[in-house]
């Protein structure tokens, strides 16, 4: 399993902040040890919507804290934020326990769940039905633990990319009534209490 450290931030100028994601920024992040990197604009998403949604991937949570130190020790990263206005809303540190398929598209769309734990049985049994109904209109999914995520009532996230929000919600609906996923969701007193929608930035 992989860690993902999260970030929230009000961004002045997307536009030149995706450039440089695009350009610089997730070559020297995967240097500084992250596998994988990622930035997302919410578009739709409550008070949330106009966010950028940054992450980080990491193979432990100490490497997370790590990146975290080296990120802000690093002036050209430090100026990037600054000329960009790059203000940090959140920080949050998750724990990966489903990956399937690749990041590859232009949307994101992320449930955000409530409850107790998962069990690794519980986490992959969703993804597969998930799965199995959304292959072909995803490129990929990711299944996330919360683990240090502030005073909030979302304990996990699942997300999947694509091309199409239309196609996406359609594939899945049907999984969301597999007696399997809402027998694992009843046993730990899960809920939905959210979903954002997001433009792959990066």
């Amino acid at each position: 399993m992989t860690y993902m450290y999260g970030v929230t931030a009000s961004v002045a100028d997307v536009k030149t902040f995706t450039e440089a994601g695009n350009s610089w920024v997730k070559d020297r992040l995967i240097e500084m040890g992250a596998l994988e990197v990622g930035a997302s604009q919410i578009v739709m998403g409550g008070a949330t919507a106009g966010t950028v949604g940054v992450s980080f991937s990491t193979e432990t949570a100490d490497a997370a804290m790590e990146l975290n130190a080296a990120f802000y020790q690093d002036p050209e990263l430090v100026k990037m934020m600054q000329d960009t206005g790059v203000h940090v809303n959140t920080r949050s540190l998750a724990k990966t326990q489903v990956v399937v398929g690749n990041t590859d598209a232009e949307y994101v769309v992320s449930n955000l769940g409530s409850g107790m734990p998962l069990s690794e049985e519980q986490w992959k049994y969703n993804f597969d039905v998930f799965w199995s109904k959304a292959e072909g209109a995803a490129t990929g999914m990711r299944g996330m633990q919360m683990i240090s995520n502030g005073p909030s009532p979302v304990t996990a996230m699942g997300s999947a990319w694509g091309n199409s929000i239309d196609e996406m919600l359609a594939a899945t609906a049907e999984a969301w009534m597999d007696p399997g996923v809402q027998e694992n969701m009843a046993s730990t007193g899960g809920s939905i209490v959210g979903r954002v929608i997001a433009r792959k930035l990066f």
